[in-house]
């Protein structure tokens, strides 16, 4: 039982180093990107006077955060079952 633990726990520890780069990626190619595409949208409704600019629930910063830990926690629970699969895979 412990080998399978250790296994998992492997797993799931290059999951979320996986994880980290996928959204570290992201964060730093496509997040520029969307902060660009947000502030133009910002500025149209701004220049098109209309008030009812709806408010936000998460500021930028805080959705920069959540990709950065969703990819991470995603990474994680993959990463764990999968390393099980392909170090011990099932007989033919």
């Amino acid at each position: 039982m412990t080998s399978l633990l250790s296994l998992l726990g492997r797993g799931a520890l290059a999951g979320a180093a996986a994880g980290l780069v996928s959204g570290g990626f992201s964060w730093l190619l496509a997040e520029p990107v969307l902060d660009k595409a947000v502030r133009l949208e910002a500025a149209r409704e701004e220049a098109r006077g209309s008030g009812s600019a709806a408010a936000e629930v998460f500021s930028r910063s805080t959705q920069h955060t959540g990709l950065l830990v969703a990819a991470v926690l995603t990474g994680a629970a993959i990463g764990g079952p999968l390393r099980r699969r392909v170090h011990d895979p099932a007989p033919p």
